[in-house]
């Protein structure tokens, strides 16, 4: 997988997880509705439209918290399969992230630039938040950020074998927390 279809599904869960989290002030607001709504009679339901405040029947209410909890359970099933994409993603040794081949020299390491001055802020957001880590991430002597990747290490080749090694531990750490996750669901 490409660290640029990583971006994607990050993009996709970030907007999911914005939309789990406007499902769920619905979901709170009506459900507190729902509970202060009192037995009314047919008395207040007139009091109510003689003083211009919307009436809403426990009928209503109970079919717009029905449909809320259908959407936050659809919505949930997309962030977690996005997640799991992104899990898979970062734990796979297929992984391909598009540096270009030759770092260039900055003070005391090397730069590495995203192919075609691409930047990944999405899918590196969600790495550090898989990792528990805040952007830029520190792996060793590696600091990736979503513009670029720094080794410190001064000699092109060991700071090109320090990117891989730092992309090896991230793989392992996230297969890690994919096998662990598996093994609570089950």
């Amino acid at each position: 997988m490409n660290l640029s279809e990583l971006e994607v599904i990050a993009s996709e869960l970030i907007e999911q997880e914005k939309m789990l989290d406007q499902i769920d002030s619905e979901l709170e607001f009506v459900e507190g509705e729902f509970k202060q709504q009192p037995k009314r009679t047919g008395r207040d339901k007139k009091f109510y439209s003689l003083i211009g405040i919307e009436w809403k029947d426990s009928g209503e209410l109970s079919q717009r918290r029905a449909a809320l909890r259908d959407d936050k359970r659809k919505v949930q099933q997309i962030v977690d399969d996005a997640r799991e994409r992104l899990v898979k993603g970062f734990s796979s040794g297929e992984l391909v992230v598009p540096l270009d081949p030759d770092p260039v020299r900055e003070g005391e390491g090397h730069l590495f630039r995203y192919r075609a001055n691409a930047s990944y802020p999405k899918a590196v957001q969600e790495l550090a938040s898989l990792l528990g880590m805040s952007v830029p991430l520190r792996i060793d002597e590696v600091e990736i950020s979503p513009d670029r990747i720094r080794a410190t290490e001064l000699d092109p080749y060991l700071a090109k074998e320090d990117v891989v090694n730092a992309f090896d531990k991230i793989r392992k750490t996230v297969a890690l927390k994919l096998r662990s996750a598996r093994r609570t669901q089950f």
